[in-house]
């Protein structure tokens, strides 16, 4: 998730808080890329969401990456972006549609029911 927090990065979405099983060695550069940028989101080990629930309203965030229930994000303003109709490409229709779901997002629109 680190790798994907600085692909989106990129794009101009800052990164508050990223959730992921390990830290490998493979995420160093990647680590090292996000805070040149001027980033220093918190990271999380993935693990019982319930608990984390309690920062949706305080971190200030627009977009959340992942599952969740809806109903709690659009309380706390978040909007959702899950990959799952994305997961179903491959090769470069995979990154192109996954752009598309991101531009869609930042510009106000909704999509899939997901979002």
């Amino acid at each position: 998730m680190v790798r994907s927090a600085n692909i989106l990065s990129d794009l101009s979405l800052e990164p508050i808080f990223i959730q992921v099983r390990e830290l490998y060695d493979v995420d160093t550069p990647f680590k090292e890329r996000l805070i040149q940028k001027g980033f220093n989101p918190y990271v999380s080990r993935i693990a019982n969401i319930a608990p984390l629930r309690a920062l949706y309203g305080t971190m200030g965030g627009d977009i959340y990456v992942g599952h969740e229930s809806p109903i709690l994000l659009k309380q706390h303003g978040l909007t959702q972006m899950t990959f799952d109709n994305e997961a179903q490409n491959i090769g470069y229709s995979l990154p192109i549609s996954v752009m598309k779901q991101i531009l869609f997002l930042v510009e106000g629109g909704r999509k899939h029911g997901n979002v």
